[in-house]
């Protein structure tokens, strides 16, 4: 690559002039100087070393998004419609500030911390981590850190730990007391509550679930709650079909994301199960899935696109010295009301 000292040195100017110029510094230059560099700068196809310059700044310009695996037990977790819309966000918003990701994915926190902590990135964006594995990263990487639904606050605090970072994340228990609600009042009282796991949002969804369920004066406990655990996409099918029959049960079911609420339906039509003549379906995100269902689903609306902007934004602010009083953004939910649930 051609220096900065071979362009001065080739046009009869300094250094300083190609630089202020490459640099957009042209006060002090004329135009036809102006002019005369950036001709050449386009003729030898001049590319800036951004590495020396994030150097001498000391930033690198990277932003690292690190992805724990154990939430999702799958093999390709970019077929979750969630977890592809969030990446997407996040890396429009990372670019858009200038910036580059890097990704990594792990179902390690010790693993996590070890890379993390030789890599040069300027901070960390961090999605499904646990609690524990939240708090160990959140003590040994210093610095700046965000996470997307994450729920650390209470262990940190129980522990004393004052790492900076914000979580930037919606309040699930009152969004699902929301939705529980929403199908009582359309007659319901046996509602199942289906997810992936119990653990983090899903965990917080069922608390929501119990509790509405509870105001209403409705019995509700871990027999309701349907888990469709599985290793991969690819088995999906096949385990949803297998919880039919007790989802059947039920007059309504819960779903902890719209992925689920359709992978329901199919398993419940296959079955001759009719949504909602037979049974009614309420989900989470409203995502495509959510529109493209027949029928249109019934859902919990969470803005993706706003959580991962909120969350390059935030950490943004932390790399440029912001300290937040409130570590914890909580974004809104909406109720979406489509074709999934009937009155009965």
């Amino acid at each position: 690559m051609i220096t900065i000292k071979e362009i001065a040195s080739t046009l009869g100017v300094s250094t300083t002039t190609v630089s202020n110029v490459i640099h957009g510094k042209t006060k002090e230059v004329s135009p036809q100087t102006v002019e005369k560099v950036k001709d050449y700068l386009r003729e030898v196809h001049y590319v800036p070393n951004i590495n020396a310059r994030n150097l001498a700044q000391n930033r690198s310009k990277i932003i690292g998004v690190v992805l724990m695996l154990y939430a999702y037990n799958d093999v390709n977790i970019f077929k979750d419609p969630f977890v592809s819309e969030l990446i997407g966000a996040l890396e429009s918003s990372i670019s858009d500030a200038g910036y580059f990701m890097m990704l990594y994915i792990s179902d390690d926190a010790d693993q996590v911390i070890n890379y993390i902590s030789t890599w040069n990135v300027d901070g960390i964006v961090m999605f499904a981590i646990n609690d524990e594995a939240g708090l160990k990263v959140s003590r040994h990487y210093k610095k700046p850190i965000v996470f997307i639904d994450s729920y650390v606050e209470n262990e940190r605090k129980s522990r004393n730990t004052k790492a900076p970072f914000v979580n930037i994340a919606i309040n699930d228990e009152e969004a699902v007391y929301e939705a529980v609600q929403y199908l009582i009042s359309r007659g319901h009282k046996k509602i199942a509550f289906l997810s992936r796991n119990m653990m983090g949002t899903d965990k917080l969804r069922y608390r929501g679930y119990l509790r509405a369920m509870d105001d209403a004066g409705f019995k509700a406990g871990d027999e309701d709650a349907i888990i469709a655990r599985s290793n991969n996409y690819d088995e999906t099918e096949s385990v949803y079909e297998k919880l039919t029959g007790k989802a059947s049960r039920y007059t309504a079911v819960f779903c902890c994301s719209d992925t689920s609420a359709v992978l329901l339906i199919n398993a419940l039509e296959k079955k001759g199960i009719h949504v909602p003549e037979d049974i009614s379906i309420i989900g989470f995100d409203d995502n495509a899935a959510a529109q493209l269902s027949r029928p249109a689903l019934t859902t919990i609306r969470q803005d993706i696109n706003l959580k991962g902007k909120k969350a390059v934004k935030s950490l943004l602010s932390m790399i440029n010295g912001t300290v937040f009083t409130s570590q914890n953004i909580v974004l809104g939910t909406k109720l979406i009301e489509r074709g999934s649930v009937r009155d009965i």
